[in-house]
C-alpha cells in the first residue's frame, strides 16, 4: 500500500512529460505551416520549444530545418545549423520535394556562414538543377540571385554576377533583382547600371514599398558619387526622396 503514493506520482510526472512532449510537437508542426508566410511567427513558435532534444527523431530533423529557414529569412549566422545537412538527406528518402528543393539553398548559406565556399557553389547548382527539372521558375531565380550575391561579395567577379543576373531576371524580373544587377554593373563600372538601377526604382513604386524606394535611390546616389564621378546627379537623386 505504501507504493501507491509513489507509483501514483510517477504516473503523474509521466503523463506531464508526455504532455509537453505533445504540446512541443504541436507547436514543432505550427511553425511548419507557417513557413513561406510568416517568419516571425515561425520564430515565435519554435522559441517555445523548451527541450527540442525530447523530440523524436524525425521531428529534431524539422526543428533543425525550421530553424535553418528562420535564421536564412532573418540573414541570421548559420554556422550552427549542422542538422540542415541530415534534414536535407531525409527529405530526399521521403521524397518531399518542397523541402528538399529549399533545402539545397539552406545548405548552401549553411556553407556559406563557414566559409566553405566551394561546397556552397556546389549545393546551390544542384539546387538551380532541381528547380530546373520541376520548372519552378521562382526557387531557380531565388538561387540564381544568391550565386550571383557570392559572386559580387565573395570572389568580386562581377562578370559572372552579372550574368547570373541577368538568367535570373529572365525568370522573375523582381525588383531586388534589378537592384542587385545595377550594383553588379557598377562596381564593374558599366554604364548600364542606371538603366537597372531606375528600372528597380520603378517596380518599387509600382508596388509602393516606400523602404525599397528610399533604399534604392540612396544606393544609386552612392554609386553615382562614387563608382561614376558624377556628384551633380547624385544630388538629384537623393532630392527625389524628398
Amino acid at each position: 500500500m505504501n507504493r501507491l503514493p509513489f507509483l501514483g506520482l510517477l504516473f503523474a510526472l509521466l503523463c506531464l512529460v508526455a504532455c509537453r512532449q505533445m504540446n512541443e510537437a504541436h507547436l514543432l508542426h505550427l511553425a511548419e505551416k507557417q513557413v513561406n508566410m510568416n517568419v516571425d511567427s515561425v520564430y515565435a513558435l519554435l522559441v517555445q520549444i523548451e527541450r527540442p532534444s525530447q523530440l523524436s527523431d524525425e521531428e529534431r530533423l524539422l526543428y533543425g530545418w525550421l530553424n535553418a529557414y528562420v535564421h536564412y529569412k532573418r540573414h541570421n549566422s548559420m554556422a550552427e545549423d549542422s542538422l540542415i545537412l541530415p534534414a536535407s538527406d531525409y527529405y530526399v528518402f521521403r521524397n518531399d520535394t518542397a523541402k528538399n528543393l529549399f533545402s539545397y539553398q539552406l545548405k548552401a548559406w549553411y556553407w556559406y556562414w563557414l566559409k566553405e565556399h566551394e561546397r556552397c557553389i556546389a549545393a546551390i547548382d544542384s539546387g538551380v538543377a532541381l528547380a530546373k527539372a520541376l520548372q519552378d521558375t521562382g526557387r531557380m531565380a531565388d538561387m540564381l540571385i544568391d550565386k550571383a550575391y557570392w559572386y559580387v561579395y565573395v570572389w568580386k567577379d562581377y562578370e559572372k554576377a552579372i550574368e547570373t543576373f541577368r538568367t535570373a531576371i529572365a525568370l522573375d524580373a523582381r525588383a531586388g533583382s534589378f537592384f542587385s544587377m545595377g550594383i553588379a554593373m557598377g562596381l564593374n563600372k558599366n554604364d548600364s547600371a542606371s538603366y537597372y538601377m531606375e528600372r528597380s526604382i520603378e517596380l518599387a513604386v509600382e508596388a509602393e514599398d516606400t523602404s525599397k524606394i528610399v533604399h534604392y535611390l540612396r544606393n544609386y546616389a552612392q554609386m553615382q558619387a562614387y563608382s561614376f564621378d558624377e556628384p551633380s546627379g547624385a544630388i538629384a537623386t537623393i532630392r527625389r526622396m524628398e
